[in-house]
């Protein structure tokens, strides 16, 4: 009986034991890490630029566009893998694939603009969630983000 017992114990937990991410809670932007991760999108060209002029219009362009993307998402507010979105006027809901950590956001019918979804990956950096955002760029946006305990 004891066999048996032991038997179906190592039949169940292959199964059992799906390894997926719990992101529930409270996520609020980690703005130094994501100002750091945007501002290094526009800037890091490998040294090539000889203008100074252009490099400080480049940076003031960065610095203005990354302050707007710490804008978008302030924090995310996830229950049962789904978080909702609002900004300018847009809304929509996010979905998490907690098995391949994959987000998915799609846009309300009724917002003014008709955009496309967009999406990212999910992971932990340095005690941190890390949302790669994409909207088909090569270089995802790098969103970080501290659990509210």
């Amino acid at each position: 009986m004891k066999k048996l017992g032991i038997l179906i114990a190592f039949t169940i937990f292959p199964f059992s034991n799906t390894y997926s991410q719990n992101y529930d809670g409270l996520w609020l932007l980690a703005k130094e890490e994501t100002r750091a991760a945007c501002t290094s999108r526009f800037t890091d060209d490998g040294g090539s630029q000889n203008d100074d002029s252009l490099s400080y219009l480049v940076e003031g362009l960065a610095l203005i566009t990354c302050e707007t993307v710490l804008s978008l998402f302030p924090l995310l507010d996830i229950k049962d893998d789904r978080f909702d979105y609002s900004y300018w006027g847009l809304s929509g809901t996010c979905s998490i694939n907690s098995t391949t950590d994959t987000v998915t956001c799609s846009q309300d019918k009724d917002n003014w603009s008709k955009g496309d979804d967009f999406y990212g990956d999910l992971s932990f950096h340095e005690g941190l969630l890390l949302w790669k955002a994409n909207e088909g760029e090569k270089t995802p946006l790098q969103l970080f983000y501290r659990k509210r305990i």
